[in-house]
């Protein structure tokens, strides 16, 4: 909208984590040691610009939670990227808006406009910009959320469907997903992720009332819908090094109880046959699973699940 030639880093690739693993300085979690594999990647295109914010909050609308903050790194990794990448003697301009949805609309708006500005920009395009770029990202994410409920409805009494739970981002990178959806499909089986479900509409904030990690309160959302769910059966994807995947995986493994799931920990060292030896065991599980409902449902999980 603002007349810029825009230029995606490319999917994670051997190079990419090559070059992750040349300018990685810190023992990070993975998809952190990542994002310097994909901007040293751009780099190598001449790009002018790399936009990387910085990430304190997030929020959904109708979480209750006291706090609701990105991880350490997620809130610091411009900062680590431009100093190890040295941005600047390149002549590379950062932008790297400090994000923070619980701060609020006003906010954000006044955020992202003071980066139009930096741009030169006239501050009515960009105003006009931010909304046109917000109304597309609520449109995609209800497409998203449609194409999964629909998928649900059709599906028959016993027909199995993976779920892939994880963060965004190792949910679309396939260096990330190890290309699961993929190698499920190929077996046979549909394929949805967390997106596709309801779970930004539960709040969980009375089970959990200091998950202050939004991507935290996403996941264990899932999990309560996967749970409850006889077609759905999830497939849990963490990443090595990550402190609230630490935490996270057991109140994971609380809420699926008996239900069988897969974890599998991702990282630089992951192997793709060892994957599939992983996934074809797992199906063989699910075939022989008996789905049995909870003795008990909350209020909410019942409303929630009537969605589906």
């Amino acid at each position: 909208e603002l007349g810029y030639n825009v230029v995606l880093s490319e999917m994670t690739n051997e190079k990419i984590v090559k070059l992750s693993q040349e300018y990685s300085l810190d023992e990070t979690c993975y998809p952190i040691k990542l994002v310097n594999g994909h901007v040293a990647s751009l780099i190598e295109q001449k790009v002018d610009y790399i936009f990387l914010p910085s990430l304190y909050t997030m929020k959904h609308e109708v979480s209750k939670m006291r706090e609701d903050y990105a991880c350490v790194y997620m809130q610091t990794i411009p900062k680590i990227v431009s100093k190890v990448m040295g941005l600047e003697e390149k002549g590379i301009k950062l932008l790297s808006p400090a994000l923070s949805f619980n701060f609020g609309k006003k906010y954000m708006m006044k955020t992202l406009l003071k980066m139009g500005l930096s741009l030169h920009k006239n501050p009515i395009k960009v105003v006009q910009s931010l909304k046109k770029g917000m109304k597309a990202l609520q449109e995609f994410e209800k497409g998203v959320e449609k194409l999964g409920k629909d998928l649900i409805e059709k599906l028959s009494k016993d027909e199995k469907v993976f779920v892939i739970i994880t963060r965004t981002y190792g949910v679309v990178d396939k260096g990330l997903n190890m290309e699961i959806p993929k190698i499920l499909k190929k077996m046979g089986y549909k394929v949805i992720t967390l997106s596709h479900l309801p779970a930004h509409s539960m709040d969980i904030s009375n089970e959990y009332p200091n998950m202050y990690w939004p991507f935290g309160q996403h996941i264990l959302s899932g999990a309560k819908i996967v749970r409850n769910s006889e077609n759905l059966y999830a497939i849990y994807l963490t990443n090595h090094g990550c402190g609230p995947d630490g935490i996270i995986s057991h109140y994971f493994k609380e809420e699926m109880g008996d239900k069988p799931y897969l974890q599998i920990e991702v990282d630089e060292h992951s192997s793709s046959v060892g994957v599939v030896t992983r996934l074809e065991a797992f199906v063989e599980s699910v075939k022989r699973y008996s789905h049995k409902e909870p003795k008990e449902k909350s209020k909410l999980e019942n409303k929630e699940l009537k969605k589906l």
